[in-house]
């Protein structure tokens, strides 16, 4: 019989074994080599009718090639299934194009309509990208309105996007920005996240982003009096379980962001 493992105070280890985290790392690669067929053949068999993608470099400043940064560009379905993963050496569409045409053929070949939507991080309104800000533009109030020549400007031109996702997986997808990439173009735009009132400004821009269905909210409330509670004024908790939320339409949207900033004094503003 082996001996008993012993307490995590003995230094020696189990057995006089020490378990470091490279013995832990050379085990995980193992079991991956060991099941890496499977695994493969799971992740090929991951279907979905809406795909949300994502560039991030935590992992891929681990990895470095010859060329220089790396990212790492993952795609996953509406039940937050892996869909996709991969390494690219340049955050240009042009590099993912083999991954969507992979994936455009594993959903010919197992006769699965494909998605017809796509929430991505960046670059979704067009083939044209909005310019980034002058140095200081941002601390600059007037640059945080949003007015009808502003967005005149921003939609002239071809207002077809032309990412990976529609040239080699569906010429038809529906390609959006998805919600936290959204407010976070303007959140970035902030001087510093360690203002006093930069939580509340975080605040005010996600309640107009992010709506609460109303006819939801109305049968939160007539439970509430059927069950006898009063007064009938729902819980934040019970309307995050019960509420669906909803997205304003553009005009709307643009209407209720425009007021985020509006609160705060012009002397005490989030910079």
């Amino acid at each position: 019989m082996p001996q008993s493992f012993g307490s995590y105070d003995d230094a020696d280890g189990w057995c006089g074994v020490s378990v470091s985290a490279h013995y832990l790392t050379d085990c995980l690669i193992d079991e991956y080599q060991r099941q890496q067929s499977a695994i493969t053949l799971l992740m090929q068999g991951t279907f979905g009718q809406v795909l949300r993608s994502d560039h991030t470099r935590k992992v891929a400043r681990k990895v470095t090639l010859s060329s220089g940064t790396m990212s790492s560009y993952a795609v996953v379905n509406e039940n937050w299934m892996i869909s996709s993963w991969v390494m690219v050496q340049s955050e240009a569409e042009k590099s993912l194009e083999p991954m969507y045409q992979g994936l455009a053929k594993r959903y010919s070949d197992a006769g699965v309509e494909k998605a017809n939507y796509h929430w991505v991080d960046r670059d979704c309104c067009a083939a044209f990208r909005i310019p980034d800000l002058h140095h200081g533009e941002h601390l600059n109030w007037d640059a945080w309105k949003t007015t009808d020549s502003i967005v005149a400007k921003a939609t002239a031109g071809t207002l077809e996007n032309t990412c990976a996702s529609r040239t080699q997986y569906n010429a038809n997808i529906v390609v959006k920005l998805d919600l936290f990439h959204c407010m976070r173009r303007f959140t970035r735009e902030c001087t510093s996240e360690h203002h006093p009132l930069f939580n509340t400004f975080c605040q005010l821009l996600s309640a107009a982003f992010s709506v609460v269905d109303q006819g939801d909210l109305q049968k939160l409330k007539d439970a509430y009096q059927f069950c006898g509670i009063q007064p009938p004024t729902p819980t934040k908790q019970h309307i995050r379980e019960h509420c669906r939320t909803r997205i304003p339409l553009p005009t709307e949207l643009v209407r209720q962001s425009g007021k985020s900033p509006a609160p705060f004094p012009p002397d005490h503003r989030p910079k």
